[in-house]
């Protein structure tokens, strides 16, 4: 060790943080670029959602009519004498 002296460097001598702390304004942005690029993922994931399994008719070729005649026919059904549940 002789002959050798230790100078501080200007980074060490104008760096007074902790190690690992960042300036304000720069951990804000930071954070906010990760909440924009969180959105837009987001975005992207629901709109794809949308388009895979909601975005098409239901069925082809079923109409309001055709929903109607199975919901309320203009027939009833039959029930056996003694009514749906009666025993043998």
């Amino acid at each position: 060790m002789e002959g050798m002296t230790l100078v501080p460097t200007a980074k060490a001598r104008d760096d007074r943080r902790p190690v690992g702390a960042s300036r304000p304004e720069t951990g804000m942005r930071r954070y906010a670029r990760e909440i924009i690029i969180v959105l837009i993922v987001k975005t992207i994931a629901l709109a794809a959602i949308w388009e895979i399994w909601f975005s098409g008719p239901g069925r082809k070729g079923v109409s309001a009519d055709r929903v109607a005649e199975r919901l309320y026919p203009s027939n009833p059904p039959v029930t056996p004498p003694g009514g749906p549940h009666a025993r043998p």
